[in-house]
């Protein structure tokens, strides 16, 4: 799977930008971004803090 990244990007001050979604955004938050969007990222996620929410009720109430 490749990334799209708008072709007009720039160099901003701080970092390389490139739209996502109609916003601008650095290229590091636009994978993390992207990452998010996948069902099976989410999914793993779901799971995840399921996990980490029901460890949390066994051993603190």
């Amino acid at each position: 799977m490749s990334l799209f990244l708008n072709p007009k990007t720039f160099l901003n001050k701080t970092s390389l930008t490139g739209k996502y979604k109609d916003y601008f955004v650095s290229v590091h938050n636009y994978m993390n971004m992207h990452c998010l969007d996948t069902l099976s990222t989410r999914i793993l996620l779901l799971i995840t803090m399921g996990l980490h929410f029901t460890l949390y009720l066994l051993f603190f109430f």
